[in-house]
């Protein structure tokens, strides 16, 4: 016990500080575990029943040893099982072996004891840890699991050779007894080495297992002949790899000529000359150098400037350059259809100029291509190559390596964009930066909103304006879609909220969000950056008497208003507009769409 003590008391000291992390952060220890916890297996895949889930999960752990074992690639060879067919028959003598020692019997004194004797206490010992090492993986998602075996894993190796031991000890034959161990090991080296040096490497998945595909993207993206800012989907921005290629190293992606310029490595920063230092510290706006800032002393993070290649839900808001550039939309091609982007797209920007508006503009010869949910028509139903619809109405069939002449057009351009093998990644949609026009009356640009405002929160924020969908009725969402405009950078990440406020002063809806759904907070928007965001608030299914008829339940709502402002979530503090601490906007019943041209508009 004493023994069981210090190893106890040493293994609580040294959990401690993880443990007071966890205690301070619960959400960290208990959030992934709940995700993939058996639970969690048994309501996705069997109905909620947990016993079914579980005899699923023992059978898939079980058939790791034998069968088919992890098939994930970041584990080794997808589907290899623990043991290679001869290894598999010594641990099944290695684990018989164990049980039969746990199961109390007489001892025979006339009866030789083996080369190779464990107790009792050892045995029980063994199953009983290689047990509690293979629960993590019985009880969470995708069994088996190797990486979440790992505890069994000093127990599987011990099978097998208690089990060749015994079995050489008891064959009689010195010579076989000796080269028997030696056989089994150069057949089991034989077999590691040829699975994972011949069958590893030829795996077709396995360039993407281990991100290839991501370096080819960021490379691939950064080729593209256009200054165009650029924005990725959240998922792949978010990414390792990703991340590393995009704030760990420079250039992140090429200057605004195409040029890429000297690639300066952090891990390698204490062998820079002076002139690399300088390079380091003065480069970024030509293109020409190296885009960054000297990492001061003490920056443990080690992430340096702002990254050319940004993160953005582009589903819910569109972000803007104040230059007047066009910008780049990027979303993985093999999940874009399911993800619902070029429909949410269409919603986003059809908020503000509804796309009879558009079609009517490419009729009188603007040239846009309309954005399409048929993503398999852009990209190819295989992802190897679909076409990409000029407004002409030529389609150009194969692969699109860029988006040329997007500068030069008016509107949007579709493209996937493939990695070095050919196979469509990324489905790219080129926003045209003349499309956002002056952001200032008449409306005279497919992106100004219908109702143009003069209203600065917090000094840093102006509202350019906005644009509401048609009079709602109870239980109905109303689509408002905000349009803003960054006066000064701002060092907290606030959220916007959306109220339907009654003219008693009731809420009968209300939406709150942070601008792209999380993905694009207010600490990093650029001075000049028209950031749009869309809201959904639905009204209040108790707003109107039901029993009230269409013309009763439409005065009960009359007088409801969006009323919109910011607030940080971590104090409940509300950023000021004026004096207020929220901007009451035009009642939902008077909102109707106003003649394009139309002088400005008050709130």
């Amino acid at each position: 016990m004493s023994t069981l003590g210090i190893a106890g008391t040493v293994s609580a000291v040294l959990f401690a500080p993880l443990g007071l992390y966890f205690l301070r952060h619960p959400w960290l220890f208990s959030g992934h575990a709940s995700d993939v916890s058996l639970a969690a297996v048994a309501a996705r895949d069997f109905d909620g029943s947990l016993g079914r889930a579980l005899w699923a999960q023992i059978t898939a752990v079980a058939g790791m040893f034998f069968v088919a074992g992890d098939p994930s690639t970041f584990h080794g060879l997808p589907g290899l099982p623990v043991y290679d067919p001869i290894t598999a028959l010594w641990a099944v003598i290695g684990l018989a072996i164990l049980v039969k020692t746990v199961v109390p019997r007489r001892a025979d004194p006339a009866k030789p004891r083996p080369w190779l004797e464990l107790s009792p206490d050892a045995a029980a010992l063994l199953l009983l840890w290689a047990l509690v090492g293979l629960l993590p993986t019985l009880l969470s998602d995708r069994p088996p699991n190797f990486s979440r075996a790992i505890g069994a894993l000093p127990v599987l190796m011990t099978l097998p050779a208690i089990g060749l031991c015994r079995f050489a000890t008891r064959w009689g034959i010195p010579v076989i007894a000796r080269r028997l161990p030696e056989a089994a090991m150069a057949w089991a080296g034989v077999w590691a080495i040829y699975q994972t040096f011949v069958v590893f490497p030829a795996l077709p998945q396995l360039a993407d297992s281990y991100d290839q595909d991501k370096v080819e993207i960021v490379a691939a993206l950064a080729a593209l002949p256009t200054d165009a800012d650029r924005f990725l989907a959240p998922v792949w921005a978010e990414q390792a790899t990703v991340d590393y290629l995009l704030n760990y190293t420079r250039p992140l992606l090429g200057g605004r000529d195409g040029s890429g310029g000297e690639v300066l490595d952090l891990a390698d920063s204490d062998d820079w000359t002076p002139e690399q230092w300088q390079a380091w510290a003065d480069g970024g706006e030509d293109g020409q150098s190296v885009v960054g800032v000297v990492v001061e002393a003490g920056d443990t993070d080690g992430r340096v400037g702002e990254p050319a290649l940004r993160g953005l839900d582009w589903r819910r808001s569109l972000v803007l350059p104040g230059d007047g550039r066009d910008v780049l939309l990027a979303w993985p091609a093999d999940e874009a259809e399911r993800d619902d982007v070029m429909p949410a797209f269409d919603r986003l920007v059809g908020g503000l100029a509804p796309w009879n508006e558009i079609r009517v503009s490419v009729a009188q010869g603007d040239s846009l291509v309309l954005p399409s949910d048929d993503v398999s028509r852009i990209c190819g139903d295989d992802l190897q190559g679909g076409e990409l619809r000029m407004v002409d109405g030529e389609a150009v069939r194969g692969p699109i390596s860029g988006l040329p002449g997007l500068q030069r057009r008016m509107g949007l351009e579709l493209a996937c964009l493939p990695d070095a093998r050919g196979r469509m990644r990324l489905l790219v949609l080129g926003v045209s930066g003349t499309m956002a026009g002056d952001m200032a009356p008449p409306r005279d640009a497919l992106l100004e909103p219908e109702i143009f405002v003069a209203a600065r929160f917090g000094g840093a924020i102006d509202l350019v304006g906005y644009t509401v969908g048609d009079a709602p009725r109870a239980g109905d969402a109303v689509p408002i879609t905000l349009v803003w405009r960054t006066v000064e950078p701002l060092d907290r990440d606030w959220t916007t909220f959306v109220h339907l406020v009654a003219a008693d002063g009731t809420t009968w809806g209300q939406q709150d969000g942070e601008p792209g759904g999380g993905t694009y907070p207010t600490t990093r928007w650029r001075t000049g950056d028209i950031v749009i965001d869309r809201f959904t608030p639905v009204v209040d299914a108790d707003a109107s008497d039901a029993d009230a008829d269409a013309e009763g339940r439409a005065d009960q709502l009359r007088g409801l208003r969006p009323v919109i402002g910011w607030y940080d979530r971590t104090t409940g503090e509300r950023m000021r507009v004026g004096e207020q601490d929220a901007l009451p906007l035009r009642e939902l019943w008077s909102s109707v769409p106003l003649p394009s041209g139309g002088d400005d508009e008050t709130p």
